[in-house]
């Protein structure tokens, strides 16, 4: 029977390890990082099989299943860095799901509808002021 908590095995190195152990007893750790690097540490399987299934860290941390499974996800496919942050990279090679950028029409060439966050501001101004 396969379960779900071999599908993303987490093997952590001794340097990550004391990292993520420093992290969770900082007051200063964001509360996300906090909980990725406690569903890594609950999830490492340098000694073997992990003592915790994904529904059991889910539980005991407050999240769902499904979360332990994508942070799992990320740390395995990218790294750690990713894994805290929550975010694969925006742009991945061969992806047909690259990030667009949008093109201007004639119109918004001319001016309307000019948005401030699209454009600089005129006349060699720093800033957008409203009247």
């Amino acid at each position: 029977m396969r379960t779900s908590h071999y599908t993303y095995p987490v093997r952590l190195h001794e340097e990550q390890c004391r990292w993520l152990e420093t992290m969770i007893h900082l007051s200063s750790t964001p509360a996300k990082h906090y909980l990725v690097a406690r569903v890594l540490l609950m999830s490492d399987q340098r000694q073997g099989e992990p003592s915790s299934t994904n529904g059991q860290i889910a539980e005991a941390l407050s999240i769902s299943r499904r979360t332990v499974i994508r942070m799992k996800q990320r740390f395995v496919q990218e790294n750690l860095e990713v894994a805290l942050t929550g975010n694969f990279p925006r742009e991945r090679e061969g992806s047909e799901h690259a990030a667009v950028v949008p093109q201007r029409s004639g119109a918004t060439e001319r001016g309307w509808p000019r948005t401030g966050c699209m454009w600089r501001p005129p006349g060699g101004l720093s800033h957008w002021y409203t009247a």
